[in-house]
């Protein structure tokens, strides 16, 4: 069975925070300490696979988050001011389309949303991809389910219409996206944008050109 309907992640597939690391960044710096951007990117994000990230966050979140994170860089000595210093410095950072967004206007069937995120996730679409149509967009705020929940993809399934040997799904994390949406029966594809997960044997690409030549292979065209 060919493709029927791509389902994507939204946060750090579809739309990202261009200047998240550069400003975490210079938030180590600032405290005078050295971290490459290669390690802070591979610690974070794998920090972001152990925990359970609540669709509404704040400090008390992020101070264990962070935390957390100057540990796994070797500093946790000094984990209270860098918690601060990055939640001061990075908290209300803007999400954007990812830069190769324009490509998935090549893709040829209908496209949907299955996202961890509030409430705002629709407007904050319709503002910043408005030239795209995402139907339906399942967002764990509206359908009390999160990722990697296996109701939740099964819901999805049936919100999207379409059998989930029809489905190819995209997303950046492997736990919460690429692990239980093979499990449903979806094909998968993990976006690995920074090389972090080069390891796991799950199929990956760099970019949605990468997506849109695996698609178009798929698809026969």
């Amino acid at each position: 069975m060919g493709i029927s309907l791509v389902l994507f992640d939204a946060a750090d597939t579809l739309l990202e925070k261009p200047d998240l690391y550069p400003k975490m960044l210079s938030c180590f710096t600032d405290l005078g300490h050295k971290v490459s951007m290669m390690n802070l990117i591979s610690a974070h994000r794998n920090l972001r696979e152990r925990y359970t990230i609540p669709d509404k966050t704040g400090w008390d979140f992020y101070q264990s988050f962070n935390a957390d994170l100057a540990a796994m860089l070797g500093l946790s000595k000094d984990e209270k001011r860098i918690a601060e210093k990055i939640y001061k410095d990075c908290g209300r950072l803007a999400w954007r389309p990812v830069p190769d967004i324009a490509i998935l206007k090549k893709i040829s069937v209908t496209m949907a949303i299955i996202s961890n995120w509030d409430l705002s996730l629709k407007e904050k679409l319709k503002s910043l991809l408005a030239g795209y149509t995402f139907d339906p967009i399942i967002v764990s705020a509206e359908m009390n389910m999160r990722k990697p929940s296996h109701q939740f993809y099964a819901k999805a399934i049936e919100l999207c219409k379409v059998p989930a040997e029809a489905i190819l799904y995209v997303g950046d994390s492997p736990k919460l996206d690429i692990e239980p949406a093979l499990r449903t029966g979806m094909d998968a594809v993990l976006i690995d944008r920074h090389g972090t997960w080069e390891e796991t044997g799950f199929r990956s690409v760099k970019n949605f050109q990468e997506l849109y030549d695996y698609f178009v292979r798929y698809k026969g065209d």
